[in-house]
């Protein structure tokens, strides 16, 4: 299975087409918020999404908990944890509902961190002129009980960051 994560993107419809023509055919894609996109957009894309803290967000639920292979995760925009000043209240909040993932976004700043309990994603942010560094997005790929991330460069497709795990690990 072939995943795509993005998140802030920011009305950067033509980021969102290069990452997708690049990626060719996927099974799923999620949005961590702030995509600028109506929900037209994104059933048409078939991307399913949070909201964010976007002015123009559409009405989306602010987080969603999804199965990801044998994995739950917990995706959300992160603003309503204050993930700018922190991952504190996130953890604590993947502890309270029992998950294995959390993805998030807001920040604008790649954080791919894997725990014996818990893997922490915030594919950085999908519009360059937003980012703090560089446009990027994760693609996941899983197979059975085992989980790849990486982290994409959007400029120029290279992989920045990634990590692997397996469910029993």
């Amino acid at each position: 299975m072939k995943i795509l994560i993005f998140s802030d993107s920011h009305q950067d419809k033509n980021a969102i087409k290069k990452m997708l023509n690049h990626e060719g055919k996927v099974d799923k894609i999620y949005c961590a918020g702030d995509s600028g996109l109506s929900i037209e957009e994104l059933d048409e894309l078939k991307i399913i999404s949070v909201k964010g803290n976007y002015p123009f967000a559409p009405k989306l639920p602010n987080e969603k908990i999804i199965k990801i292979g044998t994995y739950k995760a917990l995706v959300t925009h992160g603003h309503k944890y204050y993930v700018k000043f922190g991952l504190n209240r996130l953890f604590k909040k993947t502890l309270k509902i029992k998950v294995d993932m959390v993805i998030f976004g807001h920040t604008h700043q790649i954080h791919l961190e894997k725990t014996k309990k818990l893997i922490m994603l915030n594919p950085g942010a999908l519009s360059y002129s937003r980012s703090h560094s560089y446009p990027s997005y994760a693609r996941v790929f899983v197979e059975g009980s085992e989980i790849m991330i990486e982290i994409v460069n959007l400029l120029d497709f290279t992989i920045v960051k990634s990590i692997k795990k397996a469910d029993d690990e």
